[in-house]
C-alpha cells in the first residue's frame, strides 16, 4: 500500500481523509454578520424623500419622486457618457 493510503481511513468501501479535531472552538458568533452602524439623521431623510425639478421635496415611491429620480439617472448616464466621449 503507498503511504497515502495508509495514512486514509477507510469507511464504507472508500478512503478517507484522517479528521484532525478543531483547534478552536467555533460559536454562533463567527457566523453572524456585523451589524450596520446607525443611520444618521440626515440618512434617514434621504432615504423617504428626494428633491424634484423645483427644488420642493416629493416622498419616495410617488409619481412625482420616481419622476425625479429617472431624470437623475438620465442625467448621471449623460455624464458617464460625456466622460467616456472625452476620454477616447
Amino acid at each position: 500500500m503507498k503511504k497515502k493510503e495508509e495514512e486514509q481511513e477507510l469507511s464504507f468501501g472508500q478512503r478517507f481523509d484522517k479528521l484532525e479535531p478543531r483547534k478552536e472552538e467555533v460559536t454562533i458568533k463567527d457566523f453572524e454578520s456585523p451589524k450596520p452602524a446607525p443611520k444618521t439623521k440626515r440618512e434617514r431623510f434621504d432615504d423617504k424623500f428626494i428633491r424634484r425639478k423645483g427644488g420642493t421635496l416629493a416622498r419616495r415611491g410617488t409619481v412625482g419622486a420616481r419622476r425625479a429620480e429617472n431624470r437623475e439617472a438620465a442625467r448621471n448616464r449623460a455624464k458617464q457618457a460625456a466622460l467616456k466621449r472625452r476620454n477616447k
